[in-house]
């Protein structure tokens, strides 16, 4: 039984970065009150961003936006510097680790990129365009897989033990995005946001679980597992008579990039009202859409069981036995087993994805013509789960050629997060950064939310006596 927890504890713990490896756009809500910032329009299509003349950018000087989050753990809660004898090393601590999740946990991140945008303003009308790249990634898992990975299936003898559902949810996706925005009159302005989705990959895992049970004499062990795993990408998975996944391979070319047989829609609504002349309230909903996959489509169903009663290594022990078999041999005859009671069912039927919701709600106060300050809650929603952050700001702004921001934010349930953006204009060209923790920086290891959003925009026929705003 010591080889069998060696080899559970593994496997599950092998399973779980295979998942998270590679995870370390939503703008960060730091922006949302930057007036003078164009893509500002991204996360309430009535914030209208530039309220006269022109906006626009090209590849090579367009808005980037990189966002991670975790529901509050944080990477130094896994690994960190030991102490003692192990003060020199980084360990791997899965008590502290386990103690600091939830039943539900997540990883989530999130990069786009604009190739091109494009807006403008003329009388009550405002009209956007955007081409941008985009992906995200969500790992979930719940804290019994953990469990199993630190205890070993120990704790558990004479009892049945769930692993609860755990997976990976990502996708790879352009959109073409055609905003609008119209003031009804000088309290109320309206937007909507019409966006084309054509997707390039996709992985979606469903219902994907371990079951563990044994006597409470450890005389076997017995596994079962099931759930199913929608590929659509440049991937070829070869299967045997059997049913059991050979190979996969990637071809990987200039259609990837092209691919438009993947098509989805999303629609964004936003909402922007001033009872007074100093306070302003704006509410909005983002990404409300889907993407059906039909290209390079792979299902992957797993179901089956499998008693594990020990590796045999009686004929492993003297080599000079002609009945004489190498311990490498016995397991690889231990790995085949299970490959033969666990099915893979392997279809090629179309799927779908939902696009991660956000909800904005805000209101800001108009301390002077130069001062404002605001408050924000956002919501992203996805996978039955909901993803709360509130932010406090204060926005200040110095002619038509600088302004700052900053903010304190709390993002599922971390508390260190002081934020921080700026806008630097000379003449047509615009540049901005912005973020919600820039303590991020000087630590990352104990952030639990990591976001970046910056680019350059160039402003043309910009009018003064136009601008709504507090410039």
């Amino acid at each position: 039984m010591k080889y069998l927890k060696s080899n559970i504890r593994f496997l599950v713990l092998l399973s779980v970065f295979g998942l998270v490896a590679g995870n370390i756009h939503a703008q960060p809500n730091t922006m949302y009150y930057m007036k003078n910032i164009s893509q500002t329009w991204e996360m309430n299509p009535a914030n209208t961003g530039i309220e006269s003349g022109w906006h626009f950018s090209m590849p090579g000087f367009s808005g980037a936006d990189l966002k991670m989050n975790t529901n509050g753990w944080k990477y130094s809660d896994l690994i960190h510097q030991g102490t003692g004898q192990y003060a020199d090393s980084l360990i791997v601590d899965l008590d502290k680790f386990y103690n600091k999740l939830d039943d539900s946990n997540i990883m989530f991140e999130k990069t786009n990129y604009s190739f091109f945008t494009l807006g403008f303003r003329t009388g009550r009308h405002v009209f956007n365009v955007a081409v941008t790249e985009k992906e995200f990634a969500n790992t979930f898992f719940g804290n019994n897989l953990v469990a199993l990975v630190k205890n070993g299936n120990a704790p558990y003898l004479g009892s049945s033990f769930n692993t609860g559902t755990f997976g990976l949810n990502g996708i790879h996706y352009r959109e073409l995005a055609l905003g609008y925005a119209y003031d009804l009159n000088k309290k109320v302005t309206l937007g909507m946001t019409a966006k084309i989705l054509f997707g390039m990959g996709a992985a979606q895992s469903k219902d994907i679980n371990m079951s563990v049970q044994a006597p409470g004499d450890a005389s076997y062990v017995n596994v079962e597992g099931a759930g199913q795993l929608n590929v659509s990408g440049p991937f070829s998975f070869y299967t045997s008579p059997d049913g059991l996944v050979d190979s996969v391979d990637t071809h990987f070319d200039g259609s990837y990039l092209t691919n438009a047989g993947n098509m989805g829609m999303a629609i964004d609504l936003g909402a922007v009202f001033k009872p007074s002349e100093d306070v302003t309230l704006s509410a909005s909903i983002i990404d409300l859409g889907s993407i059906s996959w039909k290209t390079d489509v792979t299902n992957l169903a797993l179901n089956g069981q499998f008693n594990y009663q020990g590796v045999n290594i009686d004929n492993s022990l003297n080599k000079n036995d002609p009945n004489y078999k190498s311990p490498g041999d016995a397991f690889s005859d231990l790995g085949d087993s299970i490959k033969h009671a666990f099915s893979i069912d392997n279809t090629n039927n179309k799927f779908h994805t939902a696009i991660p919701v956000k909800v904005y709600i805000g209101g800001s106060y108009q301390v002077n013509p130069n001062i404002e300050v605001g408050g924000l809650a956002r919501a992203r929603i996805y996978n039955s789960q909901a993803s709360l952050s509130l932010t406090a700001s204060g926005n200040a702004y110095w002619g038509n050629f600088f302004n700052v921001s900053a903010s304190y934010s709390i993002i599922e349930g971390s508390y260190a997060n002081l934020g921080l953006g700026f806008g630097l204009r000379g003449g047509p060209v615009q540049f901005y950064m912005v973020t919600d923790n820039v303590l991020t920086a000087v630590n990352p290891a104990d952030a639990s939310s990591l976001n970046l959003g910056f680019g350059l925009n160039f402003l043309i026929g910009y009018n003064k006596e136009k601008h709504r705003g507090p410039i």
